[in-house]
């Protein structure tokens, strides 16, 4: 059976997004692959010589990210919680995440201005919807795991750094990508084009490691 390339699945699944125009929708595909790999939307457009703006290479990326697909719900054994600090506007947020340990596969992104227990309550909720069964949860000391674990009937374990290496290593790439903009949101952004962002982000991200065909 052949094995597509990330490019060929990301092209399969989002062509359909992009209406016929004077830029191909494989160029427009191209351009946000180059953006999440690394490079700038200005320098994304630079490299085409301003064929297009960088704003536009804003928008393919949200259009590409919401054409992928989301994870399966599925059978998951472990699953591992954390939350990391951006900021937005100058205020500070926290950006929510959780990964299947096993498969290496963002479940779900999320951010929110408070770190409680209801904030962790309705997280964990949205990570329940990809799965089939109740995983184990691996989490850090902080205080609002263990009664919104507990709220929800969870089975949990409160893990060291090392343990929890999945998630720290998922964080360090998604702040490589943010610290572009000092890990701080456009002052414009709003919490809606934030969840636009992580969610492409994740989607990509998934794609690109074979995580989702």
């Amino acid at each position: 059976m052949k094995r597509y390339s990330p490019f060929e699945i990301m092209v399969a699944r989002t062509k359909q997004a992009f209406p016929k125009n004077r830029i191909d929708p494989d160029e427009k595909i191209l351009a946000t692959l180059l953006y999440h790999l690394g490079l700038s939307y200005r320098r994304v457009s630079y490299a085409y010589e301003k064929e297009f703006s960088y704003e536009s290479v804003r928008k393919w990326y949200r259009k590409v990210g919401a054409a992928l697909p989301i994870p399966q719900r599925i059978r998951r054994h472990v699953i591992a919680v954390d939350e990391t600090k951006l900021k937005i506007q100058g205020e500070q947020i926290f950006v929510w995440s959780a990964i299947d340990v096993e498969r290496y596969e963002v479940l779900a992104i999320k951010a929110t201005g408070g770190r409680t227990e209801l904030e962790a309550i309705f997280f964990l909720k949205d990570v329940l919807k990809y799965c089939s069964n109740r995983p184990l949860v691996l989490v850090d000391h902080g205080p609002w795991y263990p009664p919104a674990l507990e709220h929800l009937g969870l089975r949990y374990k409160q893990v060291t750094f090392q343990q929890r290496n999945v998630i720290e290593s998922w964080f360090h790439i998604l702040k490589q990508k943010t610290k572009r903009f000092y890990n701080d949101f456009p002052f414009h952004a709003s919490m809606q084009s934030i969840a636009s962002y992580l969610s492409s982000f994740m989607r990509m991200q998934n794609i690109l490691t074979g995580k989702i065909s």
